[in-house]
Parts: structure tokens; sequence; C-alpha cells
């Protein structure tokens, strides 16, 4: 059994045992439960008595329903505090639909995918396993990716033949922003450095956006880094997506999303067979975003989000500064804290099974998010899905256990 069989067993285990979850990145029933009563608006709104059938019901637009993308880009102006333009967004059925579609659009199988170490635990199976990806692991550190080890890496695959129909080579899968799992986001230097990397190797860069406006330390979060992609510069192509999802932001069920892209890609997507089949994705699930944009329900839910989810994270912060050596980088916002146990003999896959067992506390080992097996010393910690006085249970269970295991180890 590999290293992911065995997590999901434990995954498994863990529901069944009850444990308290510091793991799933999935919002708690009570930061669902306001969803009922904003849809029940939204469709209210929706299907009044003059309401528009042929546009409500049928298939959309290519790219999206204009008002969608008008209301989408006039929310994300103004919780970026920096200009989204309409014409840039293409509606989706949410992040994971949007990989999906960018990579079977504009690459084929077995095109390089470079990724950060340690990812998304999830994503980097799926563009291995499901999208055939050729996936190479870029080291990362605390100001986000390297960006010399992907100038190298990218230098030594780089073919010496590039076909003219190829609008990139390869591909680069980031979360630059609240990164998952290591909560940390990109420096202004490094997102820098990395557009300058990306026009020099003729890559795309699809930036797993969907934390973005969860931010508890200031108004508005780190610049995205699609807007580091300047179009008035001199050596501009478009090199960078940022995909993003009212998932985090709304409610899971919802598999709305919204990529944001330059024309070269706006135009591929939007002129691609998936979408001449059928029109655009989740069109009616885009109807009811739009709705509640409208009636400015999403940002009044979003701040009761972002309280909520910032309380756990101080919990979680608080309880672990009381603990002696541990590493870790307190996030501004998100959903992730990413603790380096300091002992590189510890085996976190292990001390999640006996956590299981103990019907305690489950989170996520970081070997499981690395490619390469690696940071079996570190955990990923997880402030979305319990209630407030439940992540305080959990992050004390898992300090005591943490301390039984320092206890054991030294014995």
């Amino acid at each position: 059994m590999d290293v992911l069989d065995r997590f999901k067993a434990n995954v498994k285990k863990s529901r069944e045992n009850g444990c308290i979850s510091l793991l799933d990145g999935v919002p708690h029933e009570t930061k669902l439960k306001p969803c009922e009563v904003i849809i029940k608006k939204a469709m209210n709104g929706l299907l009044h008595a003059n309401v528009d059938a042929n546009k409500t019901f049928s298939y959309g637009p290519e790219q999206g329903d204009a008002e969608f993308r008008h209301e989408v880009a006039k929310f994300l102006s103004q919780q970026y505090d920096s200009t989204v333009n309409s014409e840039n967004l293409i509606l989706t059925a949410g992040a994971t639909h949007g990989v999906h579609l960018l990579t079977s659009v504009l690459f084929g199988r077995g095109t390089h995918c470079f990724i950060e170490n340690p990812t998304y635990f999830a994503m980097q199976r799926a563009l291995k396993d499901d999208l055939h990806m050729n996936v190479i692991p870029v080291k990362t550190d605390s100001h986000g990716i390297d960006v010399e080890d992907l100038d190298r890496l990218l230098t030594e695959q780089k073919p010496q033949d590039i076909p003219n129909d190829m609008i990139y080579w390869a591909c680069v899968y980031t979360v630059p922003v609240y990164n998952n799992p290591r909560g940390l986001s990109y420096s202004p230097e490094t997102c820098k450095a990395l557009i300058k990397c990306a026009r020099k190797h003729k890559v795309l860069i699809i930036c797993d956006d969907v934390y973005n406006l969860l931010c508890y330390d200031s108004k508005h979060p780190p610049q995205r880094l699609f807007s580091y992609d300047n179009p008035t510069d001199s050596d501009y192509y478009g090199n960078v997506v940022s995909n993003g999802s009212f998932t985090k932001i709304l409610m899971p069920g919802i598999r709305v999303g919204w990529i944001e892209a330059p024309p070269i890609i706006v135009n591929r997507l939007v002129h691609s067979s998936l979408t001449f089949s059928g029109g655009s994705f989740n069109h009616f699930g885009g109807q009811i975003v739009t709705e509640i944009l409208k009636l400015d329900l999403l940002a009044p839910h979003l701040e009761f989000l972002k309280e909520n989810y910032a309380k756990n994270m101080k919990i979680i912060i608080d309880t672990l500064n009381t603990v002696p050596h541990l590493k870790f980088i307190k996030p501004g916002g998100g959903f992730f804290i990413w603790v380096e146990i300091p002992n590189d003999n510890v085996d976190a896959l292990e001390f999640l099974t006996q956590a299981v067992d103990n019907r305690t506390v489950s989170f996520i080992p970081g070997q499981c998010t690395s490619p390469t097996g690696e940071f079996s010393n570190c955990v990923r910690l997880s402030v979305a899905k319990e209630p407030d006085y439940r992540v305080k249970e959990g992050i004390e269970t898992f300090v005591d256990q943490y301390k039984r295991l320092m206890d054991k180890e030294q014995s």
C-alpha cells in the first residue's frame, strides 16, 4: 500500500471514528446554513414573473453570460482592490474543472507540468494519473516557488523544436496566495521573477486562486500573480491564468467558478469543441451567482466566513505558540497552517495513524503533499471543517499527542 492509499484509509477511518478534523478544507455546517437564505433570495430574484426562459434555462454563451462576467468582475475588482476586466473572464464549473479545461484544451498527454513541492495533494495525482501529464516537482522556500530551480528545470526539459500551433509547451501549477498546503503567499519579488521566467521559457502559469479572498490580516489580499503579467510590458505574451471559484467563498455545492485569462487563452477556450458542444459550463449556476452578486448577498457572507475562519486560525496559532521548537508560518488568510516537527525521524503518516486509532484528531501528513515523498516530518492543519470549540479541542489534542510522540522518540 503506497503513501496515498494509506492516507486514504486513515481518512475513511477518521470519519468512522468521529475524529476532530483538522484535515478537511471544507466548511462546517454552521458556515453553510446561511446559504439557505441566500439561495432562496437569489432564486426569487431569478425566477420572477417575467423570467426570460431562453436566457435562464437554455445553453449559455461560450464565454459565460455577459451579466455574470460583469458582476463577477465588479465584485472581484472591489475585493482585490485591483481592476478585473469582464472580457478576461470565462465561466467554469469550479476550480477543478478550470484546471481540467485549461490542460485538456491547451495541452496534450505527456506535456510537462511543473508543480510546487509540496503542493495540493489531490491535484498532483489528478495531473499525473487523470490528465496524464509529466509532473515535475519544483523546490519551494519561505517566499514561494524557487524560481531559480524552476528556471533550471525548464532549461533542461525544453524541447528544441516547439510546434507553431502550440501556444505554450508546458505549464506550471501553483497556489501563490495562501498556499495549499503551506499557507504562505508569494513575495512580490518571487512574483516578478516568476513572470520573467515564464516569458523567457514560453510556459503557462496556472494559479489556483481559490483562497485569495479569505484574507484575515488585511482588508485586501496579496496582489494576485495575474496582475503582475502586465499587458503594457514590451515583452508581454500572456503567461498567467487565475483559476477561481465560489466554492470557498460561498458554498462548495454551487460548483461555479471563473478563469481570468489573457485574450490569447480566452479565444482558444471559447472556440474549443468543448464550448461549441453546449455553450458555457454550469450556465444556470452562473445565473444564480449573478443574482447573489446583484443583490449584494455575497460580500456580507464572505465577511461572516472570514470572521469565523480567522477565529479558528487564531486558536490554532495561539496553541502552537505554546510548544517549543515547532516551526510554522502564521498565514494571513486561507485554510491551512504548515507545521514542521523538529525531528527528521518523525513519520507524520504514522503519527496520523496513531491519532486516528485513538479516535482523536486527523490532519494531512506532509509526505502526502509531496510528489517525491518528502516532508514526512511536516503536517498540514486546516481551520475550515470544525466549529471553534472543536478546533480548540482538536489542536490541544494534537499538541498533547505530539508531546507524547517526542517523549517516545527521546526515550
